[in-house]
């Protein structure tokens, strides 16, 4: 996604909702969440959504501050946390 708006790989209804996001997340959002990670939410291109961790790194390229950002889909270890919350709580009841 070289290039390209952040935007697209949000939900339609989480873009609409917050006009002007982008700035305000290169001003604001972008200075807490390099060196460090959080969990968004994605949109496929079919428009099903997803949890996914967002980790940002900035770093100086021709004079330029640049950032770059790495997405990962944690729909499966979501999941997984979730089954083993439910097998814990039947194993306690049992």
């Amino acid at each position: 996604m070289l290039g390209r708006y952040f935007g697209v790989l949000m939900p339609e209804d989480y873009r609409s909702g917050r006009p002007g996001y982008s700035g305000c997340f290169m001003r604001v959002a972008v200075k807490q969440v390099v060196g460090s990670s959080c969990q968004v939410w994605g949109r496929r291109r079919d428009g099903s959504t997803f949890p996914m961790d967002m980790a940002a790194g900035e770093f100086t390229l021709g004079g330029r501050k640049t950032y770059i950002g790495v997405l990962r889909d944690v729909t499966r270890r979501r999941q997984a946390a979730e089954d083993s919350c439910q097998a814990k709580e039947v194993g306690e009841a049992a």
